[in-house]
C-alpha cells in the first residue's frame, strides 16, 4: 500500500506530465474511491459509475494540483460529490418512472394533464437531443445545470465556449425535428 506522502509525489509527477506514475497512483486511489462511492450510493454499479467519474475529474484536474496538498483528501472529496449526484439522479430517475405521471393526480395540482404532458414531452425531447450532442458538450451542459464554476479564468473560458457549441448544436438538433416539413419541399 501507498502512504499519502508518497501518494501525494507520485500524483505530483502525474500533474507534471510524467505517464509512469499514472498506473501506481490509479491502483492506490481507485479502491479507496470505490469505497467511499459505495458507501454513499449504497449500489455497487452506481458506485463504480461514480468512482470512474471521479477518476476521470481527477486526471482531466492533475494540472490543478498544489504540490503539498493532499490528493487522497482532494479524491474523496470528488467521490462524495460524484457520489451524490449519483445517488440523486437515481432517485430523480426513480421517481418519474414510479409516478408514471398518473393524471389525476397531476390535474388535482393545478395544470392540465396535457400541459404536464407536453412538459414531459418535451424533457424526453431534450434528453434526447443532449445526448447526441459530443461528450465535451454534453459535460458543458452538466457542469452548467450543476452550477458548476471553474475558479481560473481559462476554465471558464473554455466551458463558456463548450456551453455556447452545445446551446448551437441543441437550437439546430430542436429546429431539425420540431419545424413542420415544408409540403412544396421535393
Amino acid at each position: 500500500m501507498v502512504s499519502p506522502d508518497e501518494l501525494d509525489g507520485l500524483f505530483a509527477r502525474v500533474a507534471d506530465g510524467d505517464r509512469a506514475a499514472f498506473g501506481p497512483v490509479f491502483g492506490a486511489l481507485y479502491p479507496r474511491v470505490l469505497a467511499v462511492c459505495a458507501r454513499i450510493t449504497g449500489n455497487g454499479a452506481d458506485a463504480e459509475d461514480a468512482a470512474q467519474a471521479t477518476m476521470v475529474k481527477l486526471f482531466e484536474q492533475s494540472h490543478r494540483y498544489e504540490p503539498g496538498r493532499s490528493v487522497l483528501g482532494w479524491a474523496i472529496a470528488l467521490a462524495v460529490w460524484e457520489a451524490r449526484t449519483v445517488s440523486r439522479a437515481n432517485q430523480r430517475r426513480s421517481a418519474r418512472s414510479s409516478s408514471d405521471f398518473a393524471l389525476e393526480s397531476l390535474e388535482d395540482r393545478g395544470r392540465a394533464a396535457d400541459d404536464l404532458l407536453a412538459d414531459h414531452e418535451m424533457e424526453q425531447l431534450l434528453e434526447v437531443a443532449i445526448a447526441d450532442l459530443s461528450a465535451t458538450q454534453q459535460a458543458a451542459v452538466q457542469a452548467t445545470l450543476r452550477g458548476y464554476i471553474p475558479a481560473d479564468a481559462a476554465g471558464a473560458a473554455t466551458l463558456r465556449k463548450q456551453r455556447q457549441r452545445a446551446l448551437v448544436q441543441l437550437r439546430e438538433w430542436f429546429t431539425r425535428r420540431l419545424r413542420p416539413s415544408d409540403p412544396r419541399s421535393p
